[in-house]
């Protein structure tokens, strides 16, 4: 079977811009306490997962 990848330059495709910038938000969260950011996005915000906490890897 053939297939194709399709992979999006993030410069011009809005879509991911948003994406990076949510995942930016959530990660200064947890990294460094700083919410201004994430209060920005959270009504848009409908689940966190923390899948390292436990610190073991499952795969």
């Amino acid at each position: 079977m053939k297939y194709h990848i399709l992979h999006h330059q993030s410069r011009p495709h809005y879509g991911l811009q948003v994406a990076d910038y949510c995942y930016w938000a959530i990660f200064r969260k947890w990294q460094t306490g700083e919410r201004t950011w994430y209060d920005r996005i959270k009504p848009a915000v409908r689940q966190e997962l923390e899948l390292f906490r436990a610190k073991s890897k499952y795969y």
